[in-house]
């Protein structure tokens, strides 16, 4: 659950970039000569991702939930909890 969470933390960034006119480094119209100031290496899809960078997300993660006063474990539980609540209906 905290891979997906960290994903989706990802996904989320990129939109907000995206929306702010950022782009990946490899889409600039300048990238054979030259990079410009909305070139950002990290705007790639979650799987492309370097494992530090990724690593990076992982640990957002753990201090939003502890923020929350959960540990993954507890997320994870909250989740399933959920999950059979909705199939319970």
């Amino acid at each position: 659950m905290k891979e997906r969470l960290a994903e989706l933390m990802h996904i989320e960034w990129l939109e907000v970039m995206a929306k702010q006119g950022y782009h990946a480094r490899n889409t600039c119209g300048l990238y054979y000569t030259d990079t410009c100031d909305h070139c950002r290496d990290g705007l790639v899809p979650w799987a492309n991702l370097p494992e530090e960078v990724k690593e990076v997300n992982r640990r957002g993660v753990t201090r939003i939930l502890a923020y929350l006063g959960l540990t993954p474990e507890m997320a994870e539980e909250m989740v399933r909890a959920q999950k059979l609540q909705r199939r319970q209906r």
